[in-house]
């Protein structure tokens, strides 16, 4: 799991407590969005405790946690913070941003509480599976769906989740990126041009997805 805190001393204890219990856990104490986002990318944990961080609203840690929900494979999120209007929030009737809260563990917390609330929400969803047979579906099932689509000469990496096609009188790549939690997308005319980004997207087809909810929120 993935305890993100930016005062030191709070985020070792919590830290030394998880290592304790037996979890595998990892501190990030200085998190901008970007190596917030890397994190997630290159761990893939099983939950996330979202400290606010500086200042006196839980503020971009919302913004984290509705990416952390919304990206692919999604990530439960325990908002960790001594904002109490926050924790209202979620409490009360839920936001667009408040129901990418799984849990809350308010500070100054209690030991018992947080081990019972990270047990709780780590039992919620279903283990990331890196088998090499997950990582080839995704890129089989998108083949599928590009061929589907009239996309010709459609070629995929036995590496990564990453196709190249034409479709449109253009040359067209395809990737997924787990760093971002999202798919980009260049394309580079058949006449001339150069190879462009023209965007990204989400997309959580239910048989790509290699992270489930197994229950709601709680």
């Amino acid at each position: 799991m993935l305890i993100v805190e930016d005062d030191s001393a709070t985020g070792l204890i919590v830290l030394q407590l998880l290592l304790d219990e037996g979890y595998a856990a990892s501190l990030l104490s200085i998190a901008s969005s970007d190596t917030f986002r890397a994190a997630v990318g290159r761990l893939e944990p099983d939950c996330i405790l979202l400290d606010s961080g500086a200042g006196s609203e839980y503020g971009a840690a919302w913004l984290e946690a509705v990416w952390s929900y919304t990206r692919r494979p999604p990530v439960p999120v325990v908002m960790f913070t001594a904002q109490h209007s926050a924790a209202e929030e979620v409490a009360a009737q839920p936001t667009e941003r408040s129901a990418a809260i799984f849990a809350v563990v308010a500070k100054p917390f209690d030991i018992d509480e947080l081990l019972e609330t990270v047990a709780s929400t780590v039992g919620a969803v279903a283990r990331f599976d890196r088998s090499e047979v997950a990582d080839l579906e995704p890129t089989e099932t998108l083949v599928q769906r590009l061929q589907e689509m009239g996309a010709r000469d459609v070629r995929s990496s036995s590496r990564r989740e990453w196709v190249s096609f034409y479709a449109a009188d253009a040359l067209t790549i395809l990737f997924w990126s787990q760093r971002d939690g999202v798919y980009h997308v260049l394309r580079q005319p058949v006449e001339a041009g150069f190879l462009r980004p023209i965007g990204s997207f989400f997309d959580v087809p239910p048989t790509t997805s290699r992270r489930r909810w197994a229950g709601g929120t709680g």
